[in-house]
């Protein structure tokens, strides 16, 4: 028998979401900032379109990649995993005021929790602790850790459950 799947609450999503966006447009309007100092006045009528095209092409090519990821490992969670394991996908915690963590997968079992982040990446990558990088061409570069990000993630859902007066009953070694 396949794992149990749970669902959360769409409101907590939905403000999590409206935070996203307005990231976005912050990050936008700073690549608008950027082309104006750096692209002569008679040129920016043709850059800024274009560069509003890449932006969101890269941004939606990502984020569907993202979500097919994410959308396996759900599946493979609840077929593999048995019926004593509890699946949540796509949690969205606000452990405080207006600071908002999401968690690709809650994975609640006999072991203990396990907090999932879900990387769709493609090419050569190399990580030890929190220093990653990623093959671009023939040369090794910098990018974003995971594993960095799993530790913010872990450290937010502690602070979440004990606001939330949870952490009576869960030790911190049963979180992995």
């Amino acid at each position: 028998m396949p794992a149990r799947v749970m669902y959360q609450d769409q409101k907590i999503k939905e403000l999590f979401r409206q935070k996203i966006q307005a990231q976005i447009e912050k990050e936008r309007q700073q690549m608008h900032a950027r082309i104006n100092r750096e692209v002569p006045s008679w040129l920016r009528w043709v850059i800024r379109p274009l560069a509003d095209i890449r932006y969101n092409s890269v941004r939606a090519r990502d984020e569907k990649q993202g979500k097919a990821g994410e959308r396996n490992a759900s599946f493979n969670f609840w077929l593999f995993l048995s019926k004593e394991w509890v699946v949540i996908n796509d949690v969205v915690l606000e452990p405080a005021q207006d600071d908002f963590v999401q968690i690709d997968h809650v994975l609640i079992g006999p072991p203990g929790i396990y907090l999932i982040e879900t990387k769709a990446w493609e090419g050569a990558f190399s990580g030890y602790k929190d220093n990653w990088k990623r093959k671009e061409g023939h040369s090794w570069v910098r990018c974003e850790s995971p594993t960095k990000q799993n530790l913010r993630h872990k450290k937010l859902f502690l602070q979440w459950i004990r606001k939330k007066d949870l952490g009576a009953s869960l030790s911190h070694n049963r979180l992995k």
